[in-house]
């Protein structure tokens, strides 16, 4: 008798026991995704419009929905990809558990991804500390180091992996999906504390190193409790990337679809012989400025960052005065 789809679903579950519950996650994920969505989405138009008035500008009209919708996209997928980042130990400690030798101990499992994890992470920080290493060695290294040790951990314990061989090859996976996890978040992160590098910057490495090891140990210990510790970076590094004020999410934005936000204005601008013209707004309504270095994401929020704590009438001479010096480059007149 010919099972029906319902029922064939049902029972690849039940033939794979041990994958059930990341197929029952990510059907309770994908429910809670969809209002998520709206609510960022609401948010962020609320984000971008806040941008745009910084530049003196409305917000983009109806009849560029096409360019709202890229906008509002760009910000939920960020968002989300930055989300999974951070989540990822969490992923990674559970598919380890579901997929260890039957009858293992779950204090292995720990004690090896914990070892692993700790000599991976640390060896990751004194390559980025060390800024002379090769890159290849900088990522082979702690991916190495990491699965060897996980590897002879794991199979102290009894059943073991099958060989030794086997044991760290897998650990040597996990390794490497730790050291782009704690790099890019030290990177993605490391901004927020820019200010106060210069002033201690021993003490801010070693906190920032200490805090992502810590949540990392958390990952192993308690998955599902630290997901909530996950979810407050996460959210922290979103509203601080979406801020009209200092986050690099809108301009990345417009840059990324060729709608301003530091890109050339869409000009003819022969008559600039050194330098180019920028535009800092959207392409519909384009707010120029003149840069000397070239027209990079980095200008718009630069610029835009020299207008925080003006008044509406003091920005709007600023603006006025930059528009003005990009004419006259256009004009082709240097007096």
């Amino acid at each position: 008798m010919i099972r029906s789809s319902p029922k064939k679903l049902a029972w690849l579950i039940k033939q794979n026991k041990r994958y059930a519950p990341l197929l029952d996650t990510g059907l309770k994920l994908g429910v809670l995704l969809l209002p998520i969505g709206g609510a960022v989405s609401l948010w962020l138009w609320t984000i971008f419009s806040g941008y745009l008035g910084w530049l003196g500008q409305a917000p983009l009209p109806v009849t560029q929905a096409g360019d709202w919708l890229f906008l509002l996209a760009f910000g939920v997928v960020t968002s989300l990809i930055f989300t999974g980042l951070v989540l990822a130990p969490a992923a990674w400690t559970s598919m380890v558990q579901w997929n260890a030798p039957a009858g293992i101990d779950s204090r292995a499992i720990r004690q090896s991804c914990g070892a692993s994890s700790a000599v991976t992470l640390f060896s990751t920080a004194a390559f980025l500390w060390w800024e002379d290493v090769p890159t290849a060695v900088a990522v082979i290294g702690p991916a190495t180091l990491g699965g060897l040790t996980g590897g002879f951990v794991m199979t102290r314990y009894k059943p073991p992996y099958s060989s030794v061989l086997v044991a760290c090859l897998a650990f040597a996976a996990s390794s490497l999906l730790t050291l782009v996890w704690f790099s890019s978040l030290w990177i993605l992160l490391a901004s927020y504390v820019e200010p106060l590098v210069k002033t201690w910057p021993t003490i801010i490495a070693l906190g920032l190193t200490g805090g992502l090891a810590m949540l990392l140990a958390a990952y192993i210990m308690k998955p599902a409790l630290s997901i909530f510790a996950g979810l407050l970076i996460a959210g922290f590094w979103i509203s601080g990337e979406a801020s009209p004020e200092g986050g690099v999410m809108v301009a990345t934005a417009l840059y990324s679809a060729d709608l301003g936000g530091g890109r050339p204005a869409h000009i003819d601008q022969s008559q600039v012989i050194e330098g180019e013209v920028c535009n800092l707004g959207v392409d519909a309504r384009p707010v120029l400025v003149f840069e000397t270095d070239g027209c990079e994401r980095n200008v718009a929020l630069k610029r835009v960052r020299s207008l925080k704590g003006l008044r509406s009438l003091d920005r709007k001479r600023i603006l006025m005065d930059w528009r003005m010096k990009a004419e006259e480059q256009l004009h082709g007149s240097h007096g």
